[in-house]
């Protein structure tokens, strides 16, 4: 799990409790504008070392990746549709 806090984001993972706890802090800008060179890749690898996910990327245009939310919208719809399908077919039983 991840926050953005001010000029940091926390990266979080559960413990060996179980907790979730931040297990470190990747400092820099909120939106990467006036962040130093590297500072996406950087974050990336961390996330990656967070996350186990090795399908993720730095966006080749950071502005256009932050303005658009269409992969959200449309997930969101897809979502959305298979919830309506699935309460059609409870209410059928």
């Amino acid at each position: 799990m991840v926050n953005k806090t001010g000029n940091s984001i926390l990266v979080f993972a559960p413990g060996a409790s179980g907790n979730v706890a931040p297990t470190r802090a990747i400092q820099g800008a909120a939106t990467g504008l006036n962040a130093p060179d590297g500072f996406g890749g950087q974050v990336v690898a961390e996330l990656r070392k967070a996350t186990g996910l090795d399908v993720l990327t730095e966006a080749p245009d950071h502005v256009a990746a932050q303005a658009s939310r269409d992969g959200l919208v449309e997930a969101s719809g897809a979502l959305r549709a298979g919830a309506v399908s699935l309460f059609k077919v409870a209410n059928d039983l």
